[in-house]
């Protein structure tokens, strides 16, 4: 772990430099820096330590900010599709298009999906269900949130990642 800190203290303005100098936008910079925070937290966390760090981090960097486009180019979906498609830039589910135009079958499994989903949203714990709302759904950035709410920012993104997971294994018998 002190490692890691040491690690983010050595090249954490770097890392922001490059991110900012790919996105125009500074508070979706730092965004993007939280989420690759978030992965080097997570790879470390599971013992699997990186040979050379530094390049790794800027890899993540290059991946998140490439995600972050992809986003931008499907804003315009509604908050559901958007739900169900990404979280942290990665995939919550693989499976087939749900688009709301289609054929009875397909909105017969939309509603299907919408309704297991609101149904373990209801079984997370509330901080979970809650930090994910408000960046899924209300668009928030972590940095908000912990403004408002004084809860630093590592643990909203804990927070997120485990509602994430939990919304992963108690839909996965409906996605797939």
């Amino acid at each position: 772990m002190k490692r890691m800190l040491e690690l983010m203290d050595q090249e954490a303005d770097r890392l922001l430099a490059f991110i900012r100098s790919r996105v125009s936008s500074e508070e979706d910079s730092w965004d993007i820096m939280q989420d690759v925070v978030m992965a080097l937290w997570s790879r470390w966390n599971v013992g699997d330590i990186v040979e050379n760090a530094v390049a790794w981090l800027f890899g993540v960097a290059r991946n998140k900010i490439v995600d972050y486009y992809r986003r931008r180019r499907t804003r315009g979906e509604a908050s559901l599709d958007r739900l169900l498609e990404e979280a942290d830039g990665e995939p919550i589910f693989e499976m087939a298009d749900l688009s709301s135009s289609g054929s009875p079958e397909r909105e017969a499994l939309r509603q299907e999906l919408r309704n297991a989903l609101l149904e373990a949203m209801r079984a997370l714990p509330q901080e979970q269900r809650d930090v994910f709302v408000r960046t899924e759904l209300d668009g928030q950035k972590f940095r908000e949130i912990a403004r408002e709410t004084g809860v630093p920012i590592n643990t909203l993104l804990s927070r997120k990642r485990y509602a994430v997971l939990k919304l992963r294994q108690s839909l996965s018998h409906v996605v797939r």
